[in-house]
């Protein structure tokens, strides 16, 4: 190696010992930003990954709330829209539930036997249940026909009950005993 040496020029000599030197400063930039980055860039991968875990986890909580607001908000909907009108208001309410229960019977050509009301406060809000039971002897078409009177109209009426007391004594009548509900809000 040392006859090699001895063969280059001084100029080749010079430009030899410039790379050496550049090579030896690389390799300790190396080293130096192997040893001591490495460790910085775990721990900023660690601190990526845990963003990403907080973001999923916001992102999960963002669709959560906003699938809550959506039902608070549909609830607020279909109260205001109780409130205007679907349901039996004030003084005139009870009277007004009996006179539509009475109406439907006149439409739906049915008559009931042993109509009796009862009134059943809620715990909160000041809303009350009234019921109506009744005994009803019809035909299928009749009773189908009441039922779809009831479901067409404008205020809050639904079937609680339906009792079959003698389905088979007269062919083609049914006996039933149904209990029907309207709400009252003061």
């Amino acid at each position: 190696m040392r006859e090699f040496i001895d063969r280059l020029t001084p100029r080749e000599r010079t430009a030899l010992s410039v790379l050496l030197g550049a090579s030896i400063l690389f390799a300790a930039v190396f080293v130096y930003v192997f040893l001591q980055e490495r460790p910085a860039a775990h721990r900023a991968t660690g601190r990526l990954e845990e963003a990403r875990r907080t973001e999923r986890d916001l992102g999960r909580d963002w669709k959560k709330a906003e699938s809550e607001w959506r039902q608070w908000k549909q609830a607020a909907a279909d109260l205001a829209e109780l409130e205007a009108g679907r349901l039996y208001m004030g003084e005139t309410g009870y009277r007004e539930f009996r006179l539509d229960l009475q109406a439907l019977f006149d439409e739906a050509g049915i008559a009931v036997d042993d109509l009796a009301f009862s009134y059943v406060p809620f715990a909160k809000n000041g809303i009350s249940r009234m019921n109506a039971v009744f005994a009803f002897s019809g035909t299928y078409a009749a009773l189908k026909s009441f039922l779809d009177r009831v479901e067409r109209r404008p205020r809050l009426l639904c079937v609680e009950k339906v009792d079959f007391m003698d389905i088979g004594g007269r062919p083609g009548v049914l006996e039933l005993r149904l209990t029907m509900a309207g709400y009252h809000a003061n």
